[in-house]
């Protein structure tokens, strides 16, 4: 088993969750793949975080609501520059 199946593993997702969170990193390049090992590693929480903001966005996707997924995006990126920042540090 793979670093990343480990973490994904060790999280608090459902067993689908898993499974689907673990097929999406097998399609992943070595560098974004990295990055997420990271993440899930350092902040373990942000796996829960990811998977619900990918359900928020596939509901706001099916709903065609524009609105819903800018919020979403905007988070996201508030959270990649929170990243970045503790990273920094």
């Amino acid at each position: 088993m793979t670093k990343i199946e480990d973490l994904i593993n060790s999280s608090s997702l459902s067993e689908e969750d898993k499974e689907a969170w673990i097929k999406y990193a097998s399609s992943l390049s070595d560098n974004l793949l990295e990055h997420l090992i990271y993440l899930f590693n350092e902040l373990p929480d942000t796996v829960t975080w990811l998977n619900t903001s990918l359900r928020r966005k596939v509901d706001a996707l099916k709903n065609n609501d524009s609105q819903a997924w800018t919020a979403i995006v905007e988070e996201e990126r508030q959270m990649i520059n929170n990243i970045k920042l503790e990273r920094a540090n």
